[in-house]
């Protein structure tokens, strides 16, 4: 494939971020964090800041076919999905006292709820997005976005005929 982040047919663009998960992941162990943990978060959500703004032009792959195109552009909103989780995960812990409703927080809510709008109903990528969906929906404070999500994820379920996804669905009710 002529965009290299694609060389991993699952992960895709993606996969940088789903290595920030991990190690987001292990830090939670560590709550409440040390100093020695917050300088590590902070350095996590720098990397997951630079990863999500770092989406390549749509031209640089126009000369492939539709459905490779659109592949790849999921691949990439996903790697921003899972970017955004993942520094809305890091801010929480860096200051857990922050209410859901800060400003920061849902400005990335709402522009991570577009990028899951332009995931295709059947994305081969939607089995693969329970830890961002679970992310996102401990922060939902309107009842339209979690509507939106639940919506979302039950037709990523019936798509793809995987179950997955509704233990997320069942995770935020």
């Amino acid at each position: 494939c002529s965009d290299p982040s694609m060389n991993n047919p699952i992960m895709g663009a993606a996969l940088p971020a789903f290595e920030l998960v991990a190690k987001a992941n292990w830090l939670a162990l560590k709550y409440p964090l040390n100093e020695r943990g917050v300088a590590i978060a902070s350095q996590i959500q720098t990397h997951a800041k630079l990863l999500s703004s770092n989406t390549p032009h749509t031209s640089s792959f126009s000369n492939l076919p539709p459905y490779l195109q659109r592949r790849i552009k999921e691949s990439h909103h996903l790697k921003e999905i899972v970017s955004n989780c993942v520094w809305i995960f890091m801010e929480k812990l860096i200051h857990p006292e922050m209410s859901s409703t800060c400003t920061n927080i849902q400005n990335l809510v709402e522009s991570t709820i577009v990028l899951i709008e332009k995931l295709s109903l059947h994305s081969p990528i939607s089995v693969i997005c329970t830890w961002p969906f679970a992310i996102l929906g401990t922060f939902l404070i309107h009842v339209y976005q979690r509507e939106y999500l639940e919506l979302r994820i039950s037709e990523f379920d019936e798509a793809v005929r995987m179950k997955c996804l509704s233990t997320i669905t069942h995770f935020l009710s």
